[in-house]
């Protein structure tokens, strides 16, 4: 019998780097928090391992400096370790960054309803993300700017 084909892509670990949770006020037990939410995700690779690298995700959600728009503001950072089989280096980079981040955050999103739970208030729970969307969305801002950034440079 056959072996069963390895998985192109291995989560080894992830350790919560940052953390911050300010409440400004103190919201009705039932009402519910509604948030401006940003994610932003960042992959980094091992230099003398190219299979390796880490998938950080980092998550703000209300407003920092102005509480009248928000009753809370909090901020956390999410590295995740990863690895690719080696064989598969060059036709999977893109789909394991993809992936990596699909895989990450489910646990940041536990943790951040977790850290709202805990400070005994409703607690915020973000919704699932089309992560292949989302990538594809951050790649078009970034090369718009790039864009933009070259055409102010040659004006």
């Amino acid at each position: 019998m056959e072996a069963p084909p390895k998985c192109a892509l291995k989560f080894s670990n992830y350790i919560v780097k940052h953390i911050e949770f300010i409440l400004n006020e103190v919201p009705e037990k039932d009402e519910k928090i509604r948030l401006n939410v940003n994610i932003d995700t960042e992959i980094r690779y091992n230099k003398n391992e190219p299979n390796k690298f880490i998938t950080i995700i980092k998550i703000t959600a209300g407003e920092k400096k102005d509480f009248a728009k928000s009753p809370v503001y909090l901020s956390v950072e999410v590295w995740g370790f990863f690895e690719v089989i080696e064989e598969a280096i060059d036709k999977v980079r893109q789909f394991a960054e993809i992936n990596s981040v699909a895989i990450l955050f489910p646990y940041v999103r536990a943790l951040i309803s977790t850290i709202t739970a805990n400070a005994n208030i409703p607690p915020v729970i973000l919704p699932p993300i089309n992560v292949a969307g989302m990538m594809a969305n951050i790649e078009e801002v970034k090369e718009e700017n790039t864009e933009k950034q070259e055409t102010e440079a040659y004006e």
